[in-house]
């Protein structure tokens, strides 16, 4: 019986994240600190607070994009999420357009408020429970 030379392992490809040309904003002590007295007064997830569920919040998101003309500070324009709520978020904003309510005065497209998060995430935020609760038993 012949056997086949052992197949080599593909090199792996390099996985660091390639900055984004706001990393420095994100790095700075004034983010840093603005944040981090924004998730001490919101610890939790704000959307799934919204639908009467507990769960840690980790990153702060703005809910306008800075890059759409959104405060980069504003605690009006922060929100906590979890990571699910903010993955799903992003992916909206960033794939469907589904979070775009309005023009801004720049010819920017942006949600007017928090609600409007609510709205756009109720119907993912669903699927996401069901699928929870059916691994829970």
């Amino acid at each position: 019986m012949t056997y086949l030379p052992k197949r080599k392992q593909p090199k792996k490809a390099n996985t660091k994240r390639i900055p984004t040309s706001n990393q420095s904003f994100y790095n700075s002590t004034l983010w840093r600190t603005n944040r981090q007295y924004y998730y001490d007064q919101n610890p939790l997830c704000e959307c799934c607070k919204h639908f009467n569920k507990i769960a840690a919040g980790k990153p702060v998101d703005h809910i306008i994009r800075h890059e759409s003309g959104g405060s980069k500070l504003d605690p009006e324009n922060l929100m906590t999420l979890c990571d699910p709520c903010h993955a799903t978020k992003s992916a909206l904003e960033k794939h469907k357009d589904i979070l775009i309510d309005y023009q801004g005065d720049y010819g920017e497209f942006l949600p007017t408020n928090r609600a409007d998060i609510y709205t756009a995430l109720e119907p993912y935020w669903k699927i996401k429970n069901k699928a929870i609760q059916k691994e829970g038993g």
